[in-house]
């Protein structure tokens, strides 16, 4: 990714955004851990692939509530994240979010950004030839409904699996904007700087949940014990300014180097001249590049 550390301010505005409520449901798992005969270290798992670095600051946030109240002062943090983030002082987990990744009834605290969206390249139903990321009904493939729901099931009950009795945190989240961004690689095919197929094969794997997808999936959970005690949307509009694009790169560059043919120096110089002409894109139509999400703040129970 393209420094994605350094460009996921998105990303940190919605988190700093939820900070407080979690403050405000935090304690129940503290004390449910006290409580516990043998209670072992309080573990948190954080499944982070979406904001990089800002994880820290959240962590940091709600570590100052928690270390003074833990009884033998010991906690674990796991982290799953891309291996390009730098995340040395926690347990890194080398396996996708999607499987089970911690045994039955062991952790205290889970929360997670966005990266419920990310699905894998082999899911074709996500791609498209005119655009890097479906979003709009008309654009969507048949059984792309059916893939979202089930999707969400699977990792909430894993998530189910895995949580003790506690609060486990989870926020979720325009098509013409990546429809653009597209077009500006198609002008370099029809220049024969890359080739069609090169463009046609690049997509975003990212999927846009919809309201009664995330509905059908709450309510399948919770007939598996994990009980939803608080909801609310949040909307937002990418801010637009200096950093818009290396921002918007930050999350596409590997989807567009992707299907690159050719070394290192020539992938390099393909996606350097993309950038290139994104950024003059942008400076000269920003309206084009608008893009907001809704952004939704789930906090389950497990009962």
């Amino acid at each position: 990714m393209e420094d994605y550390n350094k460009n996921s301010n998105h990303q940190l505005s919605s988190m700093l955004r939820n900070i407080e409520k979690f403050h405000t449901i935090i304690q129940s798992p503290i004390d449910n851990h006290n409580n516990e005969k043998n209670p072992g270290s309080f573990k948190i798992l954080d499944f982070g692939s979406s904001h990089g670095k800002n994880s820290l600051i959240f962590l940091d946030s709600i570590m100052s509530k928690i270390k003074p109240q833990i009884n033998n002062g010991s906690i674990e943090i796991f982290h799953c994240d891309l291996e390009i983030n730098d995340f040395t002082k926690f347990y890194a987990i080398g396996n996708t979010y999607k499987n089970q990744l911690m045994p039955n009834e062991s952790c205290d605290i889970i929360f997670s950004y966005h990266c419920f969206h990310w699905c894998s390249y082999e899911d074709k139903l996500l791609s498209g030839i005119s655009t890097l990321v479906k979003i709009k009904e008309s654009s969507l493939c048949p059984k792309v409904k059916e893939f979202n729901i089930d999707h969400l099931t699977s990792i909430f009950s894993h998530r189910t699996n895995e949580l003790k009795k506690g609060e486990n945190e989870i926020t979720y989240s325009s098509e013409s904007s990546f429809t653009n961004i597209k077009n500006i690689l198609r002008e370099m095919a029809y220049e024969n700087v890359l080739s069609h197929k090169e463009v046609d094969d690049m997509f975003v794997p990212f999927t846009y949940f919809k309201k009664d997808e995330v509905d059908i999936a709450v309510k399948e959970v919770e007939s598996r014990g994990l009980k939803l005690i608080h909801s609310e949307k949040n909307y937002e509009t990418w801010e637009q300014n200096e950093n818009f694009v290396d921002g918007v790169l930050s999350i596409i560059s590997h989807s567009i180097k992707r299907p690159l043919e050719g070394d290192t120096e020539k992938i390099d110089s393909i996606f350097n001249e993309f950038k290139k002409r994104f950024k003059k894109s942008y400076k000269l139509n920003p309206e084009m590049y608008c893009i907001y999400s809704c952004f939704k703040l789930l906090i389950f129970k497990k009962e």
